[in-house]
């Protein structure tokens, strides 16, 4: 009998209680919000990013487990991006704050371009995404509830 192996690659991963380590960037933004400081970006802010919410993940994961797939490996994504300056722009604008952009240095390696293409995972378990990132940041700001984030 074989074993069942399925991968997941997981994109940047949001939600509730990311850490600054993984996917910092939005965590990181959100407390400048906050704090009403300046949003600092490395480099031109021109890498594009793939954002995927922490329970679209935990349902990837689920329905992978549940799945009749023995052997796979799933991106695990939206199939979509955004530029981290689109990003801080964004997330200035829903606070209706006027923060400025820092720009820094680029990060040495890293990579210009992230989007998953999710047609795999879609076919063969019917997972798809269903939070988007700009809808959550409006409602996160909205909310305030970025404080807890």
């Amino acid at each position: 009998m074989g074993v069942k192996v399925i991968g997941l690659r997981y994109f940047n991963v949001f939600g509730k209680g990311q850490s600054k380590e993984y996917a910092g960037v939005l965590k990181l933004f959100l407390e400048k919000i906050r704090d009403k400081l300046p949003l600092k970006i490395n480099g031109d802010g021109s890498q594009f990013r793939d954002f995927v919410y922490v329970e679209d993940v935990a349902d990837a994961n689920i329905m992978s487990m549940d799945s009749n797939v023995n052997h796979e490996f799933f991106n695990v994504g939206t199939n979509t991006s955004i530029t981290i300056l689109d990003l801080a722009k964004t997330i200035i604008k829903s606070s209706g704050l006027h923060i400025e952009l820092i720009f820094g240095p680029a990060l040495k390696g890293d990579v210009q371009r992230t989007v998953a293409n999710i047609d795999l995972i879609q076919d063969k378990i019917g997972w798809k995404p269903t939070v988007f990132l700009e809808k959550w940041i409006n409602e996160i700001i909205s909310m305030k509830k970025y404080e807890k984030i």
